[in-house]
């Protein structure tokens, strides 16, 4: 880590609440804030999260995430993370920026960024979400590792072409060799005796 970097700072969502450190407070990220209870029931909705899932305020206070925007096949997931937190206080997805799959109301699947922060009541716990959409920058990411993979995928068509070239090449003055050295044996025959001279008209003009 860079020693010269300065030291982060504590940043605050709009409703004054510390975020973790390194937490964005563009309005992307702070006004894409949801409110959950322990039992995963959504008690606040910004508008800005109206808008990137589809779900207005009045429909979905009172919903569960599970039944909303977690892609069902991580829904048990999430119920078994919420209860280890209760019970440990522990949580893979605490206070951590982390990279998800969220759902739409249409069904669609998309990439977000997520953080979420715990607060203690009394009794009982509530959970700050702050989301951001990351799409564009996931497919720049695919978009890039595709075109790598094409480049890769040349460079060794290419060295593939110079090795069968080198090899054409070597075979060449293989094969040139064998022919020299077949007519050398039979000039050796010849004048052995052992094998016979051809005499045919030569033109020196």
């Amino acid at each position: 880590m860079d020693s010269d970097a300065p030291p982060p700072t504590d940043t605050k969502d709009e409703t004054g609440k510390r975020l973790p450190p390194g937490t964005e407070t563009t309005d992307s990220v702070t006004q894409l804030r949801k409110v959950i209870d322990e039992n995963s029931v959504i008690n606040d909705w910004s508008a800005q999260a109206e808008k990137l899932f589809g779900w207005s305020r009045r429909e979905i206070l009172g919903r569960t995430l599970t039944t909303t925007i977690i892609p069902e096949r991580y829904r048990t997931n999430h119920t078994k993370g919420m209860q280890h937190f209760l019970v440990t206080g522990e949580g893979p997805v605490i206070n951590r920026r982390i990279e998800i799959t969220a759902t739409r109301r249409t069904g669609e699947e998309f990439p977000v960024e997520l953080t979420v922060c715990p607060l203690k009541h009394a009794t009982s716990w509530t959970f700050s979400a702050f989301i951001r959409d990351i799409s564009t920058r996931v497919k720049a990411d695919e978009e890039r590792r595709a075109l790598e993979a094409q480049l890769l995928h040349s460079q060794k068509l290419e060295s593939l072409g110079v090795m069968a070239g080198g090899i054409a090449h070597d075979f060449n003055n293989l094969l040139m060799g064998i022919v020299g050295n077949a007519e050398l044996c039979k000039q050796l025959f010849a004048y052995s005796g052992k094998g016979v001279f051809v005499i045919e008209p030569t033109d020196l003009t």
